[in-house]
């Protein structure tokens, strides 16, 4: 974890899925299962697509316009996962998965903890501002749309006569 100087805190849930993948956690002791959804839902939430590739090879791509939530220093970049044939993924599928998330996005077992009270209260505060400032952003967009159909109607009217 070279060159994050901080854990970054995720949820609990995320923090079970990548931090199983990542070999860091562990729940009583023991390794804990997790699905093929519930690694594909986590990178979803956090700004990527996965999509088929060929057999069964999945891309995960960065979506443009999505906030990356960790620091500028991880880079969001592509990279593929083979997907299992079982609903669970299986524990030998973790050290491919843990190398291609430190080769791409520079993460291993210290990159993350799970967050605390004090930074759930505050991520959530930032996704609603986050949420109300992609409503509004989308509102203005459509009103503008809007707007501009409107005089080219009127300009299309004036044409005509």
């Amino acid at each position: 974890m070279d060159h994050l100087a901080v854990q970054t805190p995720i949820p609990q849930d995320a923090w079970r899925v990548v931090g199983t993948v990542l070999g860091s956690y562990r729940e009583n002791r023991r390794e804990v299962e997790v699905t093929w959804e519930e690694l594909v839902q986590v990178f979803e939430h956090w700004g990527y697509t996965a999509r088929p590739a060929t057999g069964a090879t999945f891309k995960f791509k960065p979506r443009p316009g999505t906030r990356w939530p960790f620091p500028s220093e991880s880079p969001r970049k592509e990279f593929s996962f083979h997907r299992p044939h079982g609903r669970v993924i299986p524990k030998k599928y973790y050290p491919t998965y843990r190398s291609i998330l430190q080769r791409t996005l520079g993460w291993d077992a210290n990159t993350f903890k799970v967050e605390s009270e004090e930074e759930e209260i505050q991520r959530r505060l930032v996704e609603e501002r986050m949420r109300r400032e992609e409503e509004e952003r989308n509102r203005r967009e459509a009103q503008e749309k809007q707007e501009k159909g409107k005089k080219r109607g009127r300009v299309g009217r004036r044409n005509r006569h």
